[in-house]
């Protein structure tokens, strides 16, 4: 899957800021390539201008960075890259309504950037939260001795169970899992992410 990332437009929902700084789009591209590195994605993220008059592209830590130049915007070149590769397997990550649209157009799926950014921070801290051990420290409450009771209960406290609110209806679940084509077809999109 390719995730065709509207970098600015990102960066603007997540920072709440006019002006992105070169050190909060530098932060942005590394959480992107961890990203792209855990969950296997081809990533190319578009900036506005750059150092040319042309798009530039560069490749940092796996994932395609471009420039958009002077004399195109990122958006015109969004929707020329979309155009070029609506064949492949592309999820558009942009607030931007007209974007959003143009990719709806060429049946490319696309997500809100505050969302994407969200499945993107949980994708990079659930890889850390992997790494660390824990551990479970078990309390004996009484001073008697019994081997058996001490196993009973240790595999007891593997087993959860569940009340009676906590499990969903039959009928519920199957309501929830059915939804529109097109519903579905997004849920799939954001499964991959």
């Amino acid at each position: 899957m390719i995730i065709l990332v509207d970098g600015y437009n990102v960066l603007k929902q997540v920072v709440h800021a006019q002006e992105i700084t070169d050190k909060q789009r530098a932060q942005f591209i590394k959480q992107l390539a961890k990203y792209s590195k855990k969950k296997g994605h081809a990533v190319v993220v578009v900036f506005d201008g750059g150092p040319d008059a042309w798009p530039v592209t560069e490749k940092i830590q796996g994932i395609a960075v471009v420039y958009s130049g002077v004399r195109e915007s990122a958006d015109d070149y969004i929707k020329r890259y979309m155009q070029q590769h609506k064949t492949q397997d592309i999820v558009l990550v942009s607030s931007d309504h007209e974007l959003c649209l143009y990719a709806s157009q060429l049946s490319i799926a696309s997500i809100d950037s505050f969302a994407f950014y969200k499945i993107l921070r949980q994708t990079i801290q659930s890889k850390a939260t992997q790494q660390e051990v824990r551990t479970t420290k078990i309390v004996k409450t009484t001073e008697t001795v019994s081997p058996e009771l001490d196993a009973l209960m240790e595999e007891a406290a593997k087993h959860a169970l569940l009340k009676k609110e906590d499990r969903i209806d039959e009928e519920q679940a199957d309501r929830d899992k059915k939804g529109s084509k097109r519903e579905r077809k997004l849920k799939q999109t954001i499964n991959k992410l």
